[in-house]
């Protein structure tokens, strides 16, 4: 066991390097594996809370996190990258928006809602 501020105990398998279920004084429990990454930095990846993942379910999906860290990639850096994405609202604003002004086509106009629920509306003029 290790001391967590936020938690009454984490719970090491003894099967799997690194993956913990961490009990808080809640009463919420999550599953987490543990690990170094190339750069010998302690990391962390949540692979979800005990009501939504069986524990059985939780260690299959640990062991292929693992095996991913093993050959040398790092899932938390994975996980940030997708989150830095660019969102199909901000490409029409930012890319595609500048780029049918900078050739004039004043025939096409985009519609686009307030919010965009991944639908592009092409109109034509007349």
């Amino acid at each position: 066991m290790e001391f967590c501020f936020f938690c009454e105990s984490i719970i090491y398998d003894t099967e799997i390097t690194g993956f913990v279920l961490e009990v808080r004084h809640t009463g919420t429990k999550t599953y987490y594996l543990k690990y170094r990454n190339k750069r010998k930095e302690q990391r962390q990846y949540k692979i979800g809370d005990e009501k939504s993942l069986t524990f059985t379910k939780a260690s299959q999906a640990a062991r292929k996190i693992r095996s991913r860290v093993v050959i040398g990639e790092d899932p938390v850096d994975d996980r940030k990258q997708l989150c830095k994405m660019m969102t199909l609202e901000a490409f029409v604003q930012s890319r595609y928006i500048p780029f049918v002004q900078g050739y004039n086509l004043d025939s096409l106009l985009i519609c686009i809602p307030t919010t965009l629920n991944a639908v592009l509306i092409f109109c034509v003029r007349t």
